[in-house]
């Protein structure tokens, strides 16, 4: 679906390097966020995913915090914004957090840079696997299943059986000047929700 609303995206980037522990702490340096973060963190052994509290923590579906060690990748998106990192070597690398509110208040990252949008296209992808009944998950958590992949904890809850999950995302559009062309420049992650009008 397209919004036609116009507005700008706004870029903090890191100056350096950084850990992700780093990243997650300068982001949670300023104003407490009103919503927990979602994070989709890669590593050797997994894909997973996990919520961002307010100390900067990844916690797991058992409440725990997420070893951080051996992740190479990780995106931490909410309706605020998406922080974005990847290692380059040892442990370091780039992060950058993208949003639309120009209030945001990022300590230990630059100033941000901004990027006019023309309008913007809301975007879904669709989470292998269906709903488990696990009622031994924390509140807040659902267990997704595929024979082909395995078991993949959620931070969604209330799942009935057999439902799905999708990851909300928004593309924006800007116009190449000086013909007129559009095009999407970026993309940044929203939310989990249920996933509507699919095969079950």
């Amino acid at each position: 679906m397209t919004d036609t609303n116009s507005g700008t995206l706004w870029y903090w980037q890191s100056p350096q390097p950084v850990s992700l522990t780093q990243a997650l702490s300068f982001l949670m340096s300023g104003k407490p966020l009103s919503t927990p973060l979602t994070a989709l963190l890669y590593s050797p052994q997994a894909c997973q995913f996990g919520v961002v509290d307010n100390q900067g923590n990844i916690l797991g579906p058992d409440g725990k915090a997420i070893e951080l060690q051996t992740v190479f990748e990780a995106r931490a998106f909410g309706e605020i914004g998406e922080l974005r990192w990847l290692q380059k070597h040892s442990g370091q690398g780039p992060a950058v957090f993208l949003t639309e509110n120009k209030e945001f208040q990022c300590d230990g990252f630059n100033q941000p840079s901004p990027k006019e949008f023309y309008s913007t296209i809301s975007q879904t992808y669709l989470l292998w696997g269906k709903s488990l009944n696990k009622p031994d998950l924390l509140p807040g958590w659902s267990l997704l299943a595929e024979a082909r992949i395995g078991k993949l904890p959620v931070p969604v809850e209330n799942l009935k059986p057999s439902e799905r999950v999708q990851i909300n995302a928004r593309e924006y559009i800007a116009i190449e000047k000086p013909y007129g062309n559009a095009f999407v420049f970026e993309e940044r992650l929203i939310n989990l929700e249920v996933a509507q009008n699919v095969k079950k």
